[in-house]
């Protein structure tokens, strides 16, 4: 398979590749959009999808009038704020509800009445080491939630659970592609989640073991 292929405007990319925008070289060269061979499954390269994602929260957050994505709070030593966001919740969510889980171990049920609701930016706990953060344009992009879940992949289950479903998951989107999500989901739980991020990298090594890491 060719490892690149000039862009049609009006056919766009054939199957297994998508589209690379145009960009600038160091040189100041203007190199014209391509069709890249993709590594995954998926249509979309990360860096569109999470383009497209932060799109649609942002538009959602204009639709109901809240601009303050950005409203800069004042957290005490230990915290960090999170942005405001609009949560969306599925019909089945809405019909059956949902549990909470507070920390003062008080638990209840919530059964929303509308379609979406928009969360405040508040200060929540600093799970990062301080002074420490991806420079911009790093760090990794929106992950896509429930990939393996689906397969019942959960890092609770026993290995042999764990391993049946990853093999399932890897008929999908390949050795790579599995590896690659456990890499991301190990080191982005390692500071909050630390039991699952050592699961997260022991099954990341074992997919390494088991198969070949190449792309499609």
């Amino acid at each position: 398979m060719v490892g690149s292929l000039p862009y049609d405007d009006r056919k766009g990319c054939p199957p297994n590749y998508h589209k690379r925008k145009s960009y600038t070289s160091r040189s100041g060269h203007r190199v014209h959009p391509r069709c890249v061979r993709s590594t995954t499954v998926h249509k979309e390269s990360s860096k569109n999808y999470t383009r497209r994602v932060r799109q649609v929260q942002s538009a959602r957050l204009h639709a109901i009038g809240k601009t303050a994505i950005r409203k800069s709070l004042k957290c005490p030593p230990g915290k960090i704020q999170r942005r405001g966001y609009v949560r969306k919740f599925a019909t089945t969510v809405r019909r059956k509800g949902y549990t909470v889980r507070k920390a003062s171990g008080q638990v209840y049920r919530i059964y929303p009445d509308k379609e979406d609701v928009y969360v405040k930016p508040s200060c929540v706990k600093d799970p990062g080491l301080p002074g420490k953060g991806p420079a911009p344009g790093k760090g990794f992009s929106i992950l896509r939630k429930g990939e393996l879940k689906k397969y019942g992949y959960v890092y609770d289950e026993s290995e042999e659970k764990r391993h049946t479903a990853l093999k399932q998951a890897e008929k999908e989107f390949g050795a790579l592609g599995v590896y690659r999500k456990l890499d991301a989901v190990a080191k982005l739980s390692k500071r909050t989640v630390p039991e699952a991020a050592r699961v997260f990298a022991k099954d990341r090594e074992w997919i390494k073991s088991q198969y070949e890491l190449k792309a499609f």
